[in-house]
């Protein structure tokens, strides 16, 4: 099991030691090859900064990570508190072993401890099966988010809005306006 042979640790975003930080940016880099130009910078998409990051380690060697924003959205106009799961990744050879999943019930507990009842992801189509397996689910109303320049604009449409209620009560239905850039 995943747990029994793995450490797992909640790190503060205004604590995160370089060391994790440059392994996290190595990470990213090696799974998302595409945006080798955002993460050999920073672990920010879009300089969305994480609150807090969770890590999954065998010693020294990093073996995932999830990183969640912690951000007031606004939906169907009404304000929301948010765990927005950012930059979720498994290295290649530990793939299959649950980590990922760990990772995330990790992520969700850790926001339920900070009072925050909802969360909200954004995926790609080949992830989406992965997510629903955790009770996440489409939001079918529109996200808009603002560009680098502060416009407002929808999310780009090969991302896939995920939202979850973490604690029973159910998220609301409408529009989503993530008041700053995705995550």
């Amino acid at each position: 099991m995943a747990n029994q042979v793995y450490s797992y640790e909640t790190i503060e975003e205004q604590k995160m030691p370089g060391s994790i930080d440059v392994k996290i940016r190595a990470l990213l880099c090696e799974c998302f090859p595409e945006d080798v130009n955002v993460y050999s910078h920073t672990r920010y998409w879009h300089g969305s900064a994480p609150a807090y990051s969770l890590i999954c380690l065998e010693k020294d060697f990093l073996l995932g990570q999830a990183g969640v924003v912690v951000r007031q959205i606004v939906c169907n106009r009404q304000n929301l508190w948010v765990a927005g799961i950012e930059n979720i990744v498994v290295h290649p050879r530990f793939r299959g072993r649950g980590l990922g999943k760990e990772l995330m019930i990790k992520a969700q507990n850790e926001a339920v401890k900070r009072g925050i009842s909802h969360g909200v992801l954004f995926c790609l189509s080949d992830l989406e099966k992965f997510y629903l397996s955790l009770s996440w689910h489409r939001h079918k109303s529109r996200v808009t988010m603002d560009d680098l320049s502060g416009k407002p604009v929808s999310i780009p449409e090969n991302n896939i809005p995920m939202v979850k209620p973490f604690t029973g009560s159910s998220f609301p239905s409408g529009e989503i306006y993530l008041q700053g850039p995705d995550w």
